[in-house]
């Protein structure tokens, strides 16, 4: 099962993605010839919720600023 994390326009999604699994992903894009974004790796900050008891909603929820 999936669900919707983010809707935006396209450009701004890449420009300023606010979720984040939405930033994981961007970050993830390999990139040809380039270091990573800004000189940086990206790390999914916060606790990882369990997966054999998860709480309802957004798995994303303690990972949020």
């Amino acid at each position: 099962m999936s669900w919707v994390v983010e809707h935006a326009e396209t450009a701004e999604l890449f420009a300023n993605p606010v979720h984040p699994y939405a930033k994981a992903l961007l970050h993830a894009v390999p990139t040809v010839g380039l270091s990573r974004r800004n000189g940086e790796g990206f790390l999914l900050r916060g606790e990882v919720i369990s997966p054999v008891n998860p709480a309802p909603g957004c798995r994303f929820v303690p990972r949020r600023p």
